[in-house]
């Protein structure tokens, strides 16, 4: 869910601040342009209401209350959606646009691309449990002061309906999991189950809804928190004799880079150039270290290993520093 969170709010974040710097002038462009701002209002409110919690961790509160159920019918849905805006993206021609818009362009046919490869090649819904995980999206509704108390908590007792059948749906979706993400899964879930149990409750208090509401939105959370516990025990005791291992292999490494990272190299290039500049680096500081050997050793003899004799040298620095309370002034002192 984390990772699911970062890659969405990295999309929202680039692509919100394009817009907004493209807002601060009067915006100059072809009519291709107009039409395309015009697009892409259609675009995040379509995308927004098929990913309601993706919508609620970005701002966007329209579609606090839903929560679908992760079943073969909802994936055939974002896969549509995903065919049909690329089919869309494809009449405009992009090299006419403002720079902004250029950038927007770019960004929202990789999501599209990103999220059929997600449902038609990773199929991370049928090895990853964690993947099933809405609990942080209720703790946000409970948590972040967008709207007033009463109101959140509205969304969140109507966003609890479906999370009985959710988890159902989660259990049959699950094939031959990952054993290191089926772990996380039962700790994530047995962590987050007090939202429900406790937290939610606890809020209830603090506002004037009629007691026979709040009785019916109690006994709801009770039903969320014991569809939690199942799903976590049913985790604990499913047998896998043949886990899948974590690993992505590098095709389909290869692959979640290209979208997830977005760079104009691939993620081989990218290592050959990290070795290349270690490389340099363990030069650089084996130049360092035959300066200032003398300083800290002596006399002792120099190790033969290059690498040996910087480890040595890291150790006897990082052995000198100042005590915790004198810090800030040591660092004031440097700058």
């Amino acid at each position: 869910m984390i990772k699911k969170i970062l890659a969405f709010t990295l999309f929202v974040f680039f692509f919100t601040a394009c817009k907004k710097d493209a807002s601060v002038g009067p915006m100059e462009g072809s009519m291709d342009d107009v039409a395309f701002n015009n697009y892409q209002k259609f675009f995040l409110n379509e995308l927004w209401k098929l990913n309601p919690d993706w919508a609620t961790t970005v701002g966007y509160h329209k579609y606090d209350s839903l929560l679908f159920v992760p079943d073969k019918k909802y994936r055939e849905k974002l896969l549509n959606f995903s065919k049909v805006q690329l089919d869309s993206l494809g009449k405009y021609a992009p090299a006419s646009f403002l720079e902004t818009n250029k950038m927007d362009y770019a960004m929202m046919q990789n999501q599209m691309q990103y999220m059929q490869w997600q449902i038609e090649q990773l199929k991370d819904y049928e090895w990853d449990p964690s993947y099933y995980n809405p609990i942080g999206t209720f703790a946000y509704i409970l948590n972040e002061h967008y709207a007033p108390l009463p109101k959140r908590l509205t969304s969140f007792y109507q966003k609890m309906a479906n999370l009985p059948l959710y988890y159902k749906e989660a259990e049959k979706q699950i094939k031959n999991p990952v054993p290191e993400l089926t772990d996380l899964a039962i700790e994530q879930h047995l962590g987050g189950v007090s939202i429900f149990e406790g937290d939610f409750a606890d809020s209830l208090k603090k506002t004037t809804i009629p007691e026979a509401t709040k009785k019916l939105m109690l006994d709801r959370a009770k039903l969320s928190a014991d569809a939690i516990k199942q799903y976590a025990a049913y985790l604990k005791n499913l047998k896998n004799d043949k886990p899948r291992s974590f690993r992505l292999g590098k095709q389909l490494y290869e692959d979640k880079f290209k979208y997830a990272i977005q760079s104009s190299s691939t993620a081989q290039q990218i290592y050959n150039a990290a070795i290349e500049r270690k490389k340099y680096i363990h030069h650089e500081m084996a130049k360092i270290c035959l300066k200032i050997w003398p300083k800290y050793f002596g006399t002792k003899p120099m190790p033969t290993d290059t690498l040996e004799m910087i480890g040595k040298m890291i150790d006897t620095l990082s052995s000198k520093h100042v005590a915790p309370n004198e810090f800030q002034d040591a660092i004031e002192k440097q700058l």
